[in-house]
């Protein structure tokens, strides 16, 4: 051997995955071991814990997904103007005006037309029933946007579709009706709607936006606080023995996690469950964390305080890091949708004019491309689902954590109760052992195995 030579040591080959953590949407890379135990993986960046290829359950029918894919059609290339050109016109016939009538005359042809119901039988009760469902919509400026957009069943049916896919009813008391708000600004989104600040319809809007989000706040703290008191209660009358009080918390602790963990149990198999757990257990400990820093410097000595400024400056800066990069990976995703649009309306100018291409085979490579596209949309709406299921649950923590009117015994214990759920919900995955009919892989990473099992 000659002397100048380096040597590099060899490892025994195993073979590296990757994947991507649930809480902070890092991609990471592992070893893949043989074991028949359950594997838990760090992310290297912000050190949470999650399964490695998670599963969860099946949309129930996997042709409602396929039907899904028609969504594509339906939301129109921003820049035309579907206020002249509305998607159709059915609404407009039943009151006779035209697409660019005015406020004045649908209110007129609508007025004009129960006027001149004469008869009062069972049909036309139906026919004042359905004129009267048309003119609520075209009489309300934002509703008749929608209808001429999307058309009459569209966003409900979507709105439908979405909350089975996102958790389902059973996640209410922890995010409510976030996916219908999320609907609301993702369309806005993808359809590259610009706010006009100086609008007063516009003003209006967001302000009565703003009202209701500090509704639904203050809905889920209420939710959130009735949870918890579940355990609260228990340990609340010895808060002036420090002794009863921590031999009762061990007690009561134990007790609640078991509660959380039945409910964590049920919750794992709806839509996105296992993503959504993650997603809540990320934040009630980010906040819970901030939350008992405070109390450090508020309580504790001048070690404590010193440390809890530096330990709450640390996590907030990692709260509002945390929040920046989901609004990065919403704007790639939506990108990414766009781009597959714009694939698709290439090919039907390719199809029309393909001579060589059977209708089957022109039908099958659009069908692909729609598929992908479907894909590209759900992850768009699952990034910025996140986004604002993160920041609503951030101002639920802030109320219950930073209120003024209940001692600091009781915000610590507060803490504790929510520290528990939010382990319970990190370390909940779908094991082997779950008797569950599951083919599909974290729907967080959308790769190349989700998109084959959907154009199948």
């Amino acid at each position: 051997m000659v002397n100048d030579e380096i040597i590099i040591e060899s490892i025994n080959p195993q073979s590296q995955v990757y994947d991507k953590c649930p809480h902070c949407n890092s991609a990471v890379k592992y070893s893949q071991l043989k074991t028949d135990k359950s594997l838990k993986i760090k992310c290297y960046n912000c050190e949470s814990y999650f399964s490695p290829n998670q599963k969860q359950s099946k949309t129930e029918d996997v042709k409602e997904i396929i039907k899904f894919s028609n969504i594509i059609d339906k939301f129109r290339k921003p820049g035309i103007d579907t206020d002249k050109n509305p998607c159709e016109t059915e609404y407009y016939e039943i009151l006779g005006v035209s697409p660019t009538a005015t406020q004045e005359e649908i209110s007129k042809a609508y007025h004009d037309i129960i006027a001149n119901i004469y008869i009062n039988n069972e049909k036309t009760k139906v026919k004042i029933e359905n004129t009267s469902k048309v003119y609520k919509i075209l009489s309300d400026p934002e509703k008749r946007s929608e209808y001429n957009r999307y058309g009459k069943n569209f966003v409900n049916d979507l709105k439908k579709f979405l909350k089975q896919q996102f958790g389902g009813d059973l996640f209410n008391d922890y995010i409510g009706d976030l996916i219908y708000v999320t609907l609301d600004d993702f369309i806005e989104i993808i359809n590259g709607d610009k706010i006009h600040l100086k609008n007063p319809t516009e003003k209006e809007k967001i302000r009565k936006k703003g009202k209701k989000q500090e509704e639904r706040v203050k809905e889920l703290t209420e939710k959130l606080i009735k949870k918890i008191e579940m355990y609260i209660k228990y340990v609340r009358p010895f808060y002036d023995n420090d002794k009863q009080l921590k031999g009762k918390e061990e007690e009561y602790i134990s007790r609640f996690k078991i509660i959380i963990k039945v409910e964590a149990k049920k919750l794992k198999h709806e839509g996105y469950g296992i993503e959504l757990l993650h997603l809540i257990s990320y934040i009630y400990k980010l906040k819970a964390n901030q939350a008992l820093q405070q109390l450090n410097i508020e309580n504790g000595d001048i070690f404590q305080r010193i440390n809890g400024y530096k330990n709450k400056f640390t996590s907030k800066m990692k709260e509002k890091n945390h929040l920046f990069f989901d609004v990065i990976n919403t704007s790639k995703s939506a990108n990414a949708y766009h781009k597959y649009h714009k694939k698709i309306q290439n090919q039907d100018k390719m199809n029309a004019g393909d001579e060589f291409l059977t209708e089957e085979e022109k039908k099958k490579v659009r069908n692909s491309l729609q598929q992908k596209a479907t894909i590209n949309w759900m992850d768009s709406f699952w990034q910025c689902f996140k986004y604002v299921i993160e920041k609503t649950l951030i101002k639920v923590c802030n109320r219950i954590f930073y209120d003024t009117t209940v001692s600091s015994k009781e915000i610590k214990e507060r803490i504790n109760a929510i520290l528990i759920i939010s382990e319970v919900f990190r370390k909940t995955v779908i094991s082997n052992t779950d008797n569950n009919n599951t083919s599909q892989k974290e729907i967080d990473t959308f790769d190349s195995d989700l998109g084959s099992w959907l154009i199948v």
